[in-house]
């Protein structure tokens, strides 16, 4: 009796002893193929073009082949230099392609100003060009230059080579969300058209270097704090859109700007920030008390390595100018 208590006890044992070993290796096994699955880094391409690159880096399967190497890719495309411009605005990119052949690559200020953008400035460039390499930009002659006609797997070779490594950047967080921008756009027209200003209409965002002056004659200054950004929000405006402005404003026909009429432009910018503030409350944005800024030629004081972008206005009697810079982090 008691050699079968024995055994029966042992038999246990073993039997508990198998099912631990079972538990064990089935927990190996899934935490190898969580290691497997998790991209062991990623990469941003922002990708400018007509569509034809765009398509050979989807027919060669890219993103699959950069899965192999267990590097997660993900392609951003834009169809001209505006766009371009919004979207290095709103993400840090490992690598730029664009065709210089774009509409507006040259005119939004994107193709010049990229290495001195926060966003691209660090990462890979290729440029495609009907041009040679040395009559290109000096901006874009620091990339590889690949001059039409050419394969497109040479520039995917390129690519898989110079992405396959150690990241060019660190990732980070995004400089300012697009959003914003956007909710500072939407409240400034509707501030402005409930002041009358005619026929208000938006140009092209471009990019800007943060060291040229602002556009305007008179503009009104905002420090901006948050979580994920740090910079200065400014509106900027030329003499006759002030003017037609502010004598809106104060119901009589404003001639010059003056001492009497100079700080309308800070209560502006409060009233549109006011607007604005449901909006960019889940932002965590904060904004300080804005400061007048007058005359000609005016430039912010910001540390290197800061992002601009300028959104210009066009008003029945002249012209206005949105814009935000992005301090580094």
């Amino acid at each position: 009796m008691m050699k079968r208590i024995l055994s029966l006890r042992h038999n246990d044992f073993r039997q508990k002893k198998y099912i631990k070993n079972l538990r064990n290796a089935a927990e190996k096994k899934l935490a190898s193929e969580s290691e497997m699955t998790e991209p062991k880094c990623r990469r941003y391409v922002l990708v400018i073009d007509d569509g034809s690159l765009h398509k050979s880096l989807f027919e060669t399967t890219l993103v699959e082949q950069f899965k192999k190497r267990n590097i997660a890719l993900t392609l951003v495309m834009a169809k001209d230099g505006a766009q371009a411009s919004l979207k290095a605005v709103n993400q840090k990119f490992d690598a730029v392609i664009l065709d210089t052949a774009v509409p507006r690559m040259f005119e939004s200020g994107f193709a010049n100003n990229l290495r001195s953008i926060k966003n691209t400035r660090d990462g890979r460039l290729y440029v495609v060009s009907q041009e040679k390499p040395d009559a290109l930009p000096e901006s874009l002659q620091t990339g590889r230059v690949f001059q039409k006609p050419f394969e497109h797997n040479e520039l995917i070779e390129a690519l898989i080579q110079d992405l396959s490594g150690d990241p060019v950047v660190e990732p980070s967080k995004y400089a300012v969300d697009v959003r914003v921008i956007n909710a500072i756009i939407s409240s400034t027209l509707k501030v402005l058209g409930q002041f009358q200003v005619k026929d208000i209409k938006m140009g092209t965002p471009e990019i800007k270097d943060p060291s040229v002056p602002m556009a305007g004659v008179i503009s009104s200054v905002l420090n901006i704090v948050s979580k994920n950004f740090q910079g200065q929000l400014s509106i900027s405006f030329d003499k006759e859109s002030y003017l037609e402005l502010v004598s809106n404003m104060l119901c009589e026909e404003q001639k010059e700007i003056n001492v009497e009429n100079q700080d309308a432009v800070g209560e502006i910018n409060n009233i549109i920030y006011g607007n604005a503030k449901p909006d960019l409350a889940q932002f965590g944005i904060e904004m300080a008390i804005p400061k007048v800024v007058q005359g000609e030629g005016q430039i912010l004081a910001c540390p290197d390595g800061s992002a601009a972008m300028r959104v210009p206005f066009q008003t029945a009697k002249g012209r206005f100018y949105i814009e935000v810079i992005a301090h580094p982090m």
